[in-house]
């Protein structure tokens, strides 16, 4: 029983962790191609997409903070 609750949180994690890296290649070439800007990380690429005004403030803040994991 435990091991099949850490299999699926530790599923939902990877998922979590490829759904993150998606959208921060997704903002990156929005930065790149429409603001002609560089983010330094992953945290900094929501950051100024939030501030773009491309995602809403409080995704730009969840975002980052699921990009710290």
């Amino acid at each position: 029983m435990f091991d099949e609750i850490l299999l699926l949180r530790m599923g939902s994690f990877m998922c979590i962790l490829q759904i993150v890296e998606a959208s921060v290649n997704v903002g990156l070439y929005m930065l790149r191609n429409v603001f002609s800007e560089e983010a330094g990380g992953y945290v900094e690429v929501f950051g100024r997409l939030g501030e773009r005004g491309v995602i809403r403030l409080e995704t730009s803040e969840g975002m980052q903070r699921l990009a710290c994991l």
